[in-house]
């Protein structure tokens, strides 16, 4: 368990935190390998037009994936930390 020592930074939130489920991790999984592949591709667009619509199906895609169950499971869960600190 992290020592904390400094009196500004209480990290008793983060230790509440559930852990994130199986099925969800391997969501999350895919969508890093896939960032990890996509996302320099985006350094060398044409230009601007050509960078937004990349950007876009990339985030399509990673909807495709499962990325709103992934982040809606982690704000109830950050959100279920908030209300049992009261």
């Amino acid at each position: 368990m992290y020592n904390n020592t400094d009196p500004w930074v209480d990290l008793t939130p983060t230790m509440m935190l559930d852990p994130l489920p199986d099925d969800l991790q391997a969501i999350n999984q895919s969508i890093s390998e896939y960032l990890a592949v996509e996302a320099p591709k985006l350094i060398d667009t044409a230009s601007d037009a050509v960078f937004d619509a990349k950007i876009q199906a990339l985030y399509n895609h990673i909807l495709g994936i499962g990325y709103q169950q992934v982040a809606d499971w982690y704000i109830q869960n950050w959100n279920n930390v908030v209300a049992k600190m009261g």
